[in-house]
């Protein structure tokens, strides 16, 4: 209990329940729930609730696991990260927290895939700069040779590639099938990409 309200007093408690009231509920929940009892949770349940909570953002709640050990690296069966699912999601301060946590910023899926690789492929440009920050690398290939900036220019996000191309990125990469980003950008008629790759 004496925990549980060390929680409330903090300011991110605070801060959750004016500008969060999506994920102040579940929370809530959370901390009101013994916290013995979430410690005692097999670590793989701690890990899929971790994954779930980056999944969607709730970053209170992703304090509270790391907390009580959830495994910031951990993966699940095509290792995915909570880190990827963060990034893929578009969660900034998620993505930051698992970091710190100490989140491998370069983790790898089955298929090679980096978070920075999928935070592009959803168009969600606010992640690539704090990644990058992180030290992320913007020239990561997966298993076909794409990198983020591929992912971007393929799917039609201009603001990633931009973003992409500013952190680093190199618009020379060629994958596996010796397509440039350009080139996959031209073969999905996304004009203003293939412009900025020029």
């Amino acid at each position: 209990m004496k925990a549980n309200v060390q929680v409330m007093a903090t300011l991110g408690w605070a801060d959750a329940m004016l500008n969060q009231p999506q994920h102040f509920i579940q929370v809530t929940r959370l901390v009101a729930a013994p916290l013995a009892e979430i410690r005692s949770l097999p670590g793989d349940e701690k890990n899929k609730r971790l994954f779930l909570a980056a999944e969607e953002g709730a970053l209170q709640e992703m304090q509270v696991l790391l907390a009580v050990g959830a495994d910031a690296g951990a993966k699940d069966t095509v290792r995915i990260s909570g880190l990827h699912r963060a990034a893929r999601e578009g969660h900034i301060e998620p993505v930051r927290c698992l970091v710190d946590a100490r989140a491998v910023v370069d983790s790898r899926t089955n298929l090679q895939n980096t978070p920075l690789y999928l935070a592009p492929w959803k168009g969600h440009v606010a992640v690539v700069r704090p990644l990058a920050a992180l030290s992320a690398d913007p020239n990561a290939r997966n298993q076909w040779g794409m990198t983020p900036l591929h992912r971007a220019a393929l799917d039609g996000y201009v603001e990633a590639t931009a973003a992409l191309l500013a952190v680093g990125a190199s618009p020379e990469a060629r994958d596996d099938s010796g397509a440039t980003p350009r080139h996959l950008a031209r073969k999905e008629n996304h004009q203003d990409i293939v412009e900025l790759l020029t």
